[in-house]
């Protein structure tokens, strides 16, 4: 899942890199251990990155969250998500 625009969820100017990281700016990942929703808004060099509610993560920590998992945890982001294209 990915929001729309992610610089509605910076509060500042983040500087991005290009990394190898499975995650980009504007997808919305979950952390793995605590269901907490959060927004990528800033990437690292080394392949960490930055979301809006629980700051610096690295790929290890999180996965993209569901459609289910936002309704259930985020509800606010629905509205922002990218319309998927269905054939």
């Amino acid at each position: 899942m990915k929001v729309i625009n992610h610089f509605k969820f910076r509060l500042f100017d983040y500087d991005s890199y290009k990394n190898d990281s499975k995650f980009q700016l504007g997808d919305v990942v979950i952390k793995i251990n605590d269901n907490e929703i959060g927004v990528v808004i800033q990437t690292h060099k080394d392949g960490d990155f930055r979301t809006d509610m629980f700051g610096n993560a690295s790929d290890s920590e999180c996965r993209i969250a569901t459609l289910e998992e936002i309704n259930k945890f985020r509800k606010e982001l629905l509205k922002d998500l990218v319309k998927s294209k269905t054939k």
